[in-house]
C-alpha cells in the first residue's frame, strides 16, 4: 500500500505556478496538453448539433483560493491548489469554467465534451491556511506594519507597540512567516521582512471588507477629481489616503489614473466635494471610488508623495492587481520603485 505523505503547502502564486508546470512530466493524458498559460484538449469538440468544432484551448488563471464569483474565469482554466470537496466542481462547470490542481485533477465540460479526472487521492498539494489567517483581525495590522518598511528592523516589542497588539500575537504571526521563508533575522532579536512581492500576492487572494461608494462624475478630470477630494478631506478633519491608480500615479509619474480611490474615515455627500459637481452615485463602474474599511487599519500607517497622502505601497498594490484598465502595467512601474514597500510614515 502507499504510504501516506504529508501535503506541499502552497502559499503563493508563484508556488502554484511552479507546482503545475510539473504535472506534464507524470500526466497520463495524451489528449491533454497543459503549458504556463493555457491547456489544450486535442480532440473535437462538437456543438449542440453535433457538428465538429475543432480542439479545445483554454487559457490559464491561477488562484489560491477559490472564487465566490466564478463568472469572471468563463472558458478558462482556474487552477488551485487543491480542488475543494462539494459542489465547487459542479458550479465551475455550470459557469462553463474549468477547473485543475497540481494533484492532477481537470475537469472540463461545454456542450457534449466532458472531461473529469478526481487526480491522485494523496493530496499531495494544499493551500497553505495558515497563511491566509495572517491576513484578518490584529494578526493583518502585523503584517501590514511590516509591510510599510521592509527595510525596517523591528524588535517585538517595538512592533508590539506600534500595532496596539501584544508579544505573544507578535511572536505567533513572525514564526507563521519564518516558517513561509519571509523573514529576515538580525543582531539584538530584530527582524525584517523578505519577499515582499509574493507576501503581497497572498494578502491580494483574502481582501479585507469593505465599503464602497462609487461615484460617476461627468467634465472633471482624475487629477482634479483627486485634488477636491484632497482639499475637502483636509477641511473636514477627515483622514484620506489614496490608492489603486492615484496611488501608482504619484508614485511613478508616468503612469496614468484612469479611476480616483481613496480610503475615507466618512464618507460624503457629493455637494460636499463641490457644489457645481455633475454626477451620481452608481452600484458598478464610475470614476470615483471611496473605500470605508470596516478596519481603520489602513489609515493608521499612511505615506506622502508629492505632498498627497498615500495608503502603503502595499495597499496600493493589493487594491489595483487584477483591477484591468491598464491596472497591471501601473502595478509594474509601482514594484519598479527603487523604494517600493520601504515608504515613511508621515
Amino acid at each position: 500500500m502507499e504510504s501516506r505523505q504529508k501535503a506541499s503547502l502552497i502559499s503563493t502564486e508563484n508556488e502554484l505556478r511552479e507546482a503545475f508546470a510539473k504535472l506534464h512530466d507524470t500526466w497520463d493524458f495524451p489528449r491533454l496538453f497543459i503549458e504556463p498559460t493555457r491547456a489544450v484538449l486535442d480532440f473535437e469538440e462538437y456543438d449542440d448539433a453535433g457538428k465538429p468544432q475543432g480542439y479545445i484551448e483554454l487559457p490559464t488563471v491561477y488562484r489560491l483560493m477559490p472564487p465566490r464569483n466564478l463568472d469572471s474565469f468563463r472558458d478558462q482554466l482556474l487552477v488551485l491548489p487543491c480542488i475543494p470537496a462539494g459542489p465547487f466542481v459542479k458550479k465551475a462547470l455550470e459557469a462553463h469554467v474549468a477547473v485543475a490542481d497540481p494533484n492532477g485533477a481537470f475537469y472540463y465540460k461545454k456542450g457534449k465534451v466532458y472531461f473529469g479526472n478526481t487526480g491522485s487521492p494523496l493530496k499531495r498539494f494544499r493551500f497553505n491556511k495558515g497563511a491566509r489567517d495572517l491576513f484578518s483581525g490584529k494578526s493583518e495590522r502585523i503584517v501590514r506594519a511590516l509591510l510599510f518598511n521592509v527595510s525596517k528592523k523591528w524588535s517585538q516589542k517595538d512592533l508590539a507597540a506600534s500595532t496596539g497588539t501584544s508579544t505573544a500575537l507578535v511572536n505567533k504571526v513572525i514564526k507563521r512567516l519564518e516558517d513561509r521563508q519571509f523573514i529576515d533575522r538580525h543582531p539584538y532579536r530584530q527582524v525584517s521582512l523578505l519577499h515582499e512581492r509574493e507576501l503581497l500576492d497572498i494578502w491580494h487572494e483574502k481582501r479585507a471588507h469593505q465599503r464602497v461608494v462609487r461615484y460617476s462624475i461627468v467634465g472633471t478630470g482624475i487629477a482634479e477629481l483627486a485634488d477636491m477630494v484632497h482639499q475637502w478631506a483636509e477641511q473636514n478633519g477627515v483622514r484620506i489616503g489614496f490608492t489603486q491608480w492615484v496611488g501608482a500615479w504619484q508614485r511613478a509619474a508616468f503612469t496614468e489614473p484612469v479611476i480616483c480611490s481613496a480610503y475615507v474615515s466618512r464618507i460624503p455627500n457629493l455637494s460636499e466635494l463641490s457644489p457645481g459637481l455633475v454626477g451620481r452615485r452608481v452600484e458598478q463602474g464610475g470614476n470615483l471610488l471611496l473605500f470605508y474599511p470596516e478596519d481603520q487599519d489602513v489609515l493608521r500607517q499612511l505615506q506622502r508623495s508629492r505632498h498627497v497622502p498615500l495608503v502603503s505601497d502595499a495597499q496600493i498594490y493589493i487594491d489595483l492587481k487584477g483591477q484591468g484598465l491598464r491596472s497591471e502595467e501601473a502595478l509594474e512601474a509601482l514594484v519598479q520603485c527603487p523604494d517600493f514597500c520601504r515608504n515613511h510614515e508621515i
